[in-house]
């Protein structure tokens, strides 16, 4: 009987240990990680901008302002006003990739992403192989998140057997971007 109350004893303070050893993890946890969001708790940082704002040495000038500095904000005003024109005018590239190439027995399927919703855009696939160069061109097409090419299906009767380097443009009224990859047409 003594024995099976060792052991039980034995048993109780393990998982006491157990317990209590899970128990801090998940304080350290919760504290460390969570910040302690949920009950307010927060760890003191120190926010440099809070102490400058708060510093009784820093004073809050409430006097009108001057005629430079009036002067010194309609500068700035017209500089952000004229670096937005800028940008929006300005082409971007498009992001440009190919998603399928592949071939069965009588088509070579090409498929592109473009990273960027367009909808007015023309995309146009261009094959080469030493002299040999066949061109097609199709539509943009936008779907949820990202637009596409509509999508070329090349005979491979128009494909000699080989290496092809494939390049694909895409262009609209403001816009352009280029992919280029290898391949081979059994």
């Amino acid at each position: 009987m003594k024995i099976i109350q060792k052991s039980s004893k034995k048993s109780l303070i393990i998982g006491a240990a157990i317990l209590l050893v899970v128990s801090a993890a998940s304080l350290s946890y919760y504290i460390f990680s969570m910040n302690g969001s949920i009950f307010g708790w927060q760890l003191n940082q120190a926010d440099p901008v809070a102490d400058s704002v708060i510093s009784p040495t820093n004073t809050v000038n409430l006097e009108p302002a001057t005629n430079s500095q009036k002067q010194s904000g309609s500068d700035a005003k017209t500089a952000t006003v004229e670096k937005d024109k800028a940008e929006k005018t300005a082409t971007t590239d498009l992001t440009v990739g190919f998603t399928t190439i592949d071939q069965t027995k009588d088509t070579l399927r090409v498929r592109i992403s473009i990273q960027e919703l367009i909808s007015n855009g023309t995309c146009k696939l261009t094959l080469r192989k030493s002299t040999d160069t066949v061109t097609k061109t199709a539509a943009t097409y936008a779907t949820a998140s990202i637009s596409t090419c509509q999508g070329f299906d090349i005979p491979t009767s128009e494909l000699s057997k080989g290496e092809w380097t494939v390049d694909v443009t895409v262009t609209t009224a403001s816009t352009s971007g280029k992919a280029s990859t290898l391949t081979k047409v059994n």
